[in-house]
């Protein structure tokens, strides 16, 4: 059987990212994934090492946060896409899921999980879920048919990418807050210090999520006329 040479077509066509808002959602959405890994990596730690919860109360203590995002995902962020930009809801998103992160800061050894814990889950939850929608959303919005798969793969894919990154870094960020705890602080004080320093770090991310939308992302010609 004879092979036919000829041009082959690139995994990922130059078209794709061409649209600012495309890859300005792509970006966001890295950004959010780089604070969400982290989060839930210290606060698996705070729960587990300094709280000693068990895995199965590790596993139910997270029910806010899935909760929160149920909300954010499948009522509020479509709601608000509706009546009003993408790069609002983005906005939107990104400052409740980093005001959540300032109020995980609040944590510290043996506080009541009602105070902090729970409550800032479920508000970073929603957040993060309206941010899923806007961001996707942004990711595929007027992708040719053709490309529409490798659209949405790269939606995806940053996040996983800003995952990763997103741990190194703040896990670094972590580990350097612990070290200078002051002098004769105890393990477990310096620890929480540490774990709630990652996450105002995470809410950095989110804070620059707002930067990336409001500078990347544009109202759609549609959009600007109905606001007329």
């Amino acid at each position: 059987m004879l092979i036919q040479r000829g041009a082959r077509a690139p995994m990922l066509p130059a078209r794709v990212l061409a649209d600012r808002g495309r890859s300005g959602a792509i970006l966001v959405m890295l950004l959010m994934g780089a604070g969400q890994l982290a989060t839930f990596y210290f606060l698996t730690l705070y729960m587990q090492a300094i709280e000693h919860y068990s895995p199965m109360i590790t596993g139910l203590a997270y029910l806010p946060f899935a909760i929160g995002i149920g909300l954010g995902s499948g009522a509020i962020g479509p709601t608000l896409q509706a009546r009003t930009s993408t790069r609002n809801v983005l906005t939107i998103g990104m400052v409740v899921a980093a005001a959540a992160m300032g109020w995980f800061s609040l944590l510290v050894p043996d506080q009541n999980a009602f105070l902090v814990l729970l409550p800032a889950q479920l508000v970073g939850g929603v957040g993060l879920g309206i941010g899923f929608v806007a961001a996707t959303i942004g990711g595929v919005r007027g992708i040719a048919p053709q490309d529409s798969g490798i659209a949405s793969g790269l939606v995806n894919t940053s996040q996983q990418i800003g995952g990763a990154l997103g741990l190194a870094v703040l896990a670094g960020v972590a580990v350097t807050a612990t070290a200078d705890a002051p002098r004769g602080m105890a393990v477990r004080e310096a620890l929480t210090s540490g774990y709630t320093t990652g996450m105002l770090g995470a809410g950095v991310f989110y804070l620059a999520a707002v930067v990336a939308a409001a500078l990347l992302l544009r109202d759609s010609p549609r959009r600007r006329r109905r606001a007329l």
